[in-house]
């Protein structure tokens, strides 16, 4: 439990800070499209949510809540260095299932465009 109130506690640090950094570079913005990214993110959602839980966790302290190996050895209770092994297979199996995912991709980008499905009655 305490682990839990830990990791939460650094998260929510994390967060205002980057919140903090975001909002003083508010007024000179740039509004981009980001149309590309959505479909990344997605990718990427969908091979973290395809490892275990203990991956998935590791992944999310480290690149996401941008803990250090020491800080995140620290919320999970084990030695650096065992962060750092599991960190390391993680990340390898993170790395396949976005591979996999590619590769999926392109085999459907392959058999061509969807057709486009018109009403009745109407023409192209």
């Amino acid at each position: 439990m305490a682990r839990h109130v830990i990791a939460n506690e650094l998260r929510s640090r994390e967060r205002r800070d980057r919140l903090v950094a975001k909002a003083g570079g508010a007024e000179h913005a740039v509004t981009e499209d980001h149309a590309g990214q959505v479909g990344e993110h997605l990718r990427v959602r969908a091979a973290l949510s395809a490892l275990s839980p203990a991956d998935q966790e590791v992944l999310r302290l480290t690149a996401w809540d941008g803990l250090d190996v020491a800080e995140a050895a620290l919320v999970l209770g084990c030695s650096r260095t065992a962060l750092k092994v599991r960190l390391h297979r993680a990340r390898r199996r993170f790395a396949a299932r976005l591979r996999a995912a590619e590769g999926a991709d392109l085999s459907t980008a392959r058999r061509g465009p969807l057709p486009t499905i018109l009403p009745e009655g109407s023409t192209r």
